[in-house]
């Protein structure tokens, strides 16, 4: 069977769920048979819970997430191989001896990396009792655990490692059709332990990610710009507050919101005069209107001034209420002009910087060199940024697909699936 095709298909049906927490981590799919599944000895799903949290323990214990969804499974089994009835007078007890085994398996051949068993023994009132002081005993701290999966996790990063240029045609194919969130999503399933090859996924990703921003930049100012046409000036905005300075639009966007603030602004310094043309009576509602005007736009004198004229007309407790109404108002339009003077500040620093590369003494290529050293500094630190901002939205992107995956695995038996399928048959 073609071995590429599997894991194609593995790939979107599992790897897309992984738990956003585990970004970065090698992870092993934790499968568990159903509740009193006959070839697990019947047991309950508050016993089986309790075998989950023990492999979950596992895992953890030993540098491996246990949450994700990936092309590596780790399922449990379980062989009662002897049971033993004693009466002690008052009671009967029964003895429960189990052999408790661990499998770690890749899903796209089969292929089992990893696998250990210990012995159990419990002792209860009766069958389910001593099966539950079986689960009880085992012993997450046991080197055998800590031995498989030591050795399955050198062989999960040579798998990786083998793969690593697959990994990033596939990642290509996707960018090709201008799909990069998936592109973006094939590479960081790349544990951070892979580092020849982490190192290579992270340099794409970011190139990538860059390439999905401007997309989407494009798209939302593209949207802006059909909302103002539509006079839908809140709207317009809304898609603009989002463009982040790294984005190559930025400036265009901000320009834009510009204009929609000097527009908001003379609309609702309008709508305030109206209100307070109304006296007293209309002081909370020109209160809000006034809120709405920045500070630094074309009509905030203007805006000041009726400001001044109304809290000079009201008494102190009047005051103290339409200075509640105005600051409640207040806090978006100082999200919206912080934007702006972002926006301005970078394109101030952007003209400094290019007058600086222009002068030729010695005194300012010292400086200049400072400010390739800064300039550095900035790229480690915008390089960080954005691997956290990759990581968010691939998070977000494997979360939601989790639930879906997450509903369809309820339609069959995966624990069946996992341990009977052999692929390199």
């Amino acid at each position: 069977m073609n071995i590429v095709l599997l894991f194609t298909i593995f790939f979107n049906s599992f790897l897309i769920a992984q738990n956003p927490s585990d970004l970065g981590k090698i992870t092993l799919h934790i499968v568990m048979p159903t509740d009193q599944s006959t070839n697990f000895a019947n047991l309950k799903s508050k016993e089986l819970n309790k075998v989950r949290s023990k492999i979950t323990s596992i895992t953890s214990r030993n540098g491996i997430a246990g949450s994700g969804k990936g092309n590596f499974v780790i399922y449990p089994t379980i062989n009662i191989y002897d049971e033993e009835k004693m009466s002690t007078g008052m009671d009967n007890l029964v003895i429960v001896r189990a052999e408790f085994s661990l499998v770690i398996k890749e899903i796209n051949n089969g292929q089992i990396y990893g696998s250990c068993s210990v012995e159990l023994e419990g002792t209860g009132r009766d069958r389910n009792r001593a099966l539950s002081k079986c689960i009880q005993s085992i012993n997450t701290r046991d080197s055998e655990f800590k031995n498989m999966i030591e050795g399955a996790k050198a062989k999960i990063i040579n798998y990786y490692e083998s793969r690593c240029n697959d990994i990033q045609e596939e990642a290509r194919s996707h960018s090709k059709r201008r799909d990069y969130l998936s592109a973006i999503s094939t590479l960081m399933q790349v544990p951070n332990e892979v580092s020849s090859c982490y190192n290579q996924i992270s340099a794409k990703s970011i190139e990538y990610y860059n390439y999905y921003i401007e997309i989407e930049c494009q798209e939302n100012l593209s949207k802006a710009k059909v909302a103002k046409a539509k006079n839908n000036w809140d709207e317009a905005a809304e898609y603009i507050i989002g463009i982040l300075p790294h984005y190559d639009c930025y400036f265009e966007a901000m320009s834009m919101l510009k204009e929609i603030e000097d527009h908001r602004c003379s609309v609702n310094l309008g709508k305030a005069e109206g209100a307070w043309s109304k006296g007293e009576k209309g002081a909370d509602e020109a209160a809000m209107y006034l809120a709405m005007i920045p500070s630094d736009s074309e009509c905030s004198k203007r805006a000041t001034e009726i400001s001044n004229e109304i809290r000079n007309r009201l008494s102190d407790l009047e005051k103290r209420n339409w200075d509640l109404e105005y600051e409640k108002y207040n806090r978006e339009t100082l999200i919206i002009e912080n934007a702006l003077k972002h926006a301005q500040n970078m394109e101030e620093k952007s003209i400094d910087y290019q007058h600086t590369e222009n002068m030729k003494d010695k005194q300012l290529k010292e400086q200049k060199e400072n400010n390739i050293h800064s300039e550095n500094m900035k790229s480690k630190e915008v390089e960080l940024e954005n691997m956290k901002q990759i990581r968010k939205l691939v998070s977000s992107v494997w979360e939601s697909k989790a639930e879906i995956a997450k509903s369809k695995s309820k339609e069959k038996d995966e624990y069946n699936y996992y341990t009977n399928f052999n692929y390199s048959e």
